[in-house]
């Protein structure tokens, strides 16, 4: 899987969890996700079309420090309108 895949997964994981409505709309309180960090280890390699993919061993076959670590977070971030332009 292409480090940008891995990426766009857990942006559409996270959006998911951000589109489910309130479970009461008279809750007093509401929990949401609003990011997710994400750590993978794995072995970087270039690929043909220039992107990099991160490909998981099968345990035992590469030694620990033979690894890369991989860290990145996504979060929700607030659409901003201008205007008087009506929310979707």
């Amino acid at each position: 899987m292409t480090t940008a895949a891995l990426a766009g997964h857990f942006a559409t994981v996270l959006s998911d969890l951000a589109a489910r409505p309130p479970s009461s709309a008279n809750a007093e309180f509401t929990a949401s996700v609003t990011g997710i960090s994400v750590i993978a280890k794995g072995l970087l390699r270039a690929t043909a079309d220039g992107d990099v993919e991160l490909a998981t061993p099968a345990p035992g076959t590469v030694t620990a420090d033979a690894l890369s670590t991989l860290n990145f977070d996504v979060k929700l971030l607030p659409r901003l309108r201008s205007g008087t332009a009506a929310p979707p």
